[in-house]
């Protein structure tokens, strides 16, 4: 498969076509260390679903990802931007067990979020890596990135080997877009889409394909903090809305499951 993508690379430079790393709708290319806490959920050597470092052996993701998935066949890379060629510095660990929180619905994505216990330590001492703390939304600041290796569009079936971000405006309202009561409940998702402002913003972006289980991340000063969990969206456009599942009620469950996170 590595040569194919590489020969469609290559043709796409020489013919001005859109090369198949662009991804997250918009947006921008992360760079090395910029999110040290997002991970790449592996299925069988290539990318399933994003995630992020919640402590030394717990992975949060999305359910909708993980549901009826074995965790024999899942391994997550820590620690670079590029899951499909490595450098020697990423941590890649294979998955022990999936943790989905039992009132997870299917149907509407309820209740969106899992856990993935990983078979060793991850070292947070390494470069590029962390954890990332979490807590409920800052209504004073209400921009946020999106970060993961999704799809350029809603028919592209091919992942990003790039780790990329878009800046997203969540919307606290009642209702997300076309979504509405049962698909999106203000209490337990969060609301966002691609930024808009005049001038406009350069790393606006949108979620797709591949993106669910990313998380949602505010950021003050060098300070991130995790408000979500990507779990679905109306299209891939910028201009659509995205769901997330909202992270700061789920404090029970995450530290009866996975214990406290590092201090």
């Amino acid at each position: 498969m590595k040569p194919v993508l590489l020969f469609l690379s290559i043709i796409c430079s020489v013919t001005g076509l859109a090369v198949l790393n662009e991804r997250i709708i918009g947006g921008d290319a992360a760079t090395l260390g910029q999110f040290p806490y997002v991970v790449s959920v592996i299925e069988n050597e290539r990318h399933l679903c994003g995630g992020f470092i919640y402590n030394i052996r717990w992975i949060i993701t999305a359910a909708s990802c993980v549901v009826g998935k074995l965790p024999s066949a899942l391994e997550i890379m820590a620690g670079g931007l590029n899951w499909d060629v490595t450098t020697g510095s990423e941590q890649i660990i294979s998955v022990y067990n999936i943790y989905v929180f039992e009132g997870y619905n299917s149907t509407f994505k309820m209740n969106d979020i899992a856990l993935l216990k990983v078979t060793r330590d991850i070292n947070l001492t390494s470069p590029n890596i962390d954890f990332v703390k979490y807590n409920e939304v800052d209504t004073d600041d209400l921009t946020a990135n999106v970060i993961g290796w999704g799809a350029i569009d809603a028919g592209d079936e091919v992942q990003s080997t790039e780790l990329r971000y878009g800046t997203v405006d969540i919307k606290e309202e009642v209702q997300c877009g076309d979504y509405s009561q049962p698909e999106f409940k203000l209490a337990s998702m969060v609301c966002a889409n691609g930024a808009i402002a005049d001038p406009p913003v350069p790393t606006a972006g949108s979620p797709c394909q591949y993106d669910q289980g990313s998380p949602l991340v505010q950021i003050s000063g060098s300070q991130h903090i995790a408000v979500g969990v990507m779990s679905k969206a109306e299209s891939c456009s910028v201009d659509s809305a995205s769901v997330y599942t909202r992270l700061s009620i789920f404090y029970s469950w995450l530290q009866q499951t996975a214990g406290p996170q590092p201090q």
